[in-house]
């Protein structure tokens, strides 16, 4: 069966590979537009499906521009939502909109920051102009923007993860792109884990919280954990960094449950995670927020937040490129 599956991949794959290329060359040679809009855009994106934390360096990165007395604004497209078209989430006073309507990261996103517009639209170049009619922005975040090449942007991020087997493109593999798409990047960093030959300015540090949170009232320390019955569970793209991380907090979990990304959390899934005996169940945050508040509470759901942290090094480089753009 896997020989099968292997025999329809493989030339899809290399299928794949043929249309992506001819697609890159149209945008180089100017055949494919790229758009403008009236304020300076900043991609934030990968050349890999799922997991590489390009969400959580968005909200990074919106934060610091805040700092240096930016309006930055975000745009999404939304991944899994059920809606369609331009959708204004945040105002930047928490989500305007259910979690369904604007997709997991946009409503995450919305719930994390204070004084920062998001939107969500399927055509980044629709939803930049509408975004900046919406806002008063002065620089747009496009978060998961690599591949969205009509809208044009003045500094191109990727996020890589140094442990990943990306040597295929998709269905094969987990490359939208061929590795020598980085190239078209102002900057590569990576994030989860540094190898030796990364200089320090291109590392992005995770840094996961000695607390967990069920509602903004009701956090405790992981210290109290000792002795607990603990299952864990996630659906995120690359889940045993949660798990290592629940591990590195020196967090015991007697049981772990993994659901696909995206996972949506109906009755079935639910009455799965409730079934294993625990005094405690603790998830991702991303995780956390399609959860009923009735199962949180019942169950004693809590999350473990995550955030990544810009280091001087990181923002003299961002500062450098940006000032170069």
């Amino acid at each position: 069966m896997k020989s099968l599956s292997l025999i329809i991949r493989i030339p899809t794959s290399f299928l794949f590979l043929g249309l992506v290329l001819l697609r890159n060359y149209f945008y180089k040679k100017g055949l494919f537009k790229t758009h403008s809009v009236s304020v300076p855009v900043i991609s934030v994106g990968n050349i890999s499906v799922g997991g590489t934390g390009k969400t959580l360096v968005v909200e990074a990165l919106a934060n610091w521009l805040q700092s240096q007395g930016k309006i930055p604004a975000i745009l999404s497209r939304g991944y899994g939502r059920i809606s369609k078209g331009y959708i204004l989430v945040s105002q930047g006073m928490g989500p305007l909109v259910s979690q369904e309507i604007s997709g997991d990261e946009p409503f995450l996103l919305a719930l994390n920051l204070k004084g920062i517009a998001i939107a969500v639209c399927e055509n980044r170049v629709v939803g930049a102009s509408q975004l900046i009619d919406d806002t008063k922005c002065d620089v747009i975040l496009l978060d998961d923007g690599f591949q969205h090449r009509r809208i044009y942007r003045n500094i191109d991020i990727a996020i890589r993860n140094s442990d990943s087997k990306m040597q295929h493109l998709l269905p094969w593999g987990t490359l939208r792109e061929p590795l020598d798409s980085l190239k078209r990047a102002d900057i590569v960093f990576y994030i989860k884990s540094k190898p030796e030959w990364i200089r320090d300015e291109f590392y992005l540090e995770l840094k996961y919280s000695s607390e967990l949170i069920q509602f903004e009232t009701e956090i405790i320390d992981v210290q109290s954990l000792k002795g607990k019955n603990i299952v864990a569970f996630c659906g995120i793209g690359k889940p045993h960094y949660f798990y290592k991380a629940l591990k590195d907090l020196k967090i015991q979990v007697n049981h772990e449950m993994t659901f696909r990304d995206h996972q949506q959390y109906g009755n079935e899934a639910l009455e799965t995670i409730a079934s294993l005996s625990s005094d405690i169940i603790i998830t991702t945050q991303k995780d956390f927020i399609k959860l009923p508040s009735s199962f949180v509470q019942k169950n004693t759901v809590y999350y473990l937040r995550v955030n990544v942290v810009l280091s001087e090094k990181n923002k003299i480089l961002l500062n450098s490129v940006i000032s170069d753009a």
